[in-house]
């Protein structure tokens, strides 16, 4: 994905561009996990990234989610009807783990 969208975008003009947002989402992984490189690699132009005003504003527009999330409960319940009634409540068995004195 990088080599293409290189690609693509050294076609276009600096205020041309327009960037896919899978694109930006990888680019604001890189600024999060590394900000210093993020910085640096946009100043010396290396890659077509896209600027740090365009990436605060993909994150103003991720709505912020707390809590569970439903579709694990929903794969919790599918697992546990094709479990045992032991398995599904977990029986300890004394046996499996020898003890020695």
């Amino acid at each position: 994905m990088l080599v293409r969208t290189c690609f693509e975008l050294a076609k276009c003009t600096k205020k041309g561009r327009r960037f896919k947002p899978e694109w930006v989402y990888e680019c604001l992984l890189m600024r999060i996990s590394a900000p210093k490189l993020y910085r640096r690699l946009c100043e010396e132009n290396k890659m077509p990234l896209p600027t740090i005003r365009l990436l605060r504003r993909y994150l103003k527009s991720i709505a912020p989610v707390y809590g569970f999330d439903e579709n694990l409960f929903a794969a919790m319940k599918k697992k546990a009807g094709t479990l045992q009634e032991p398995e599904r409540h977990g029986a300890y068995d004394d046996n499996s783990c020898p003890l020695k004195l």
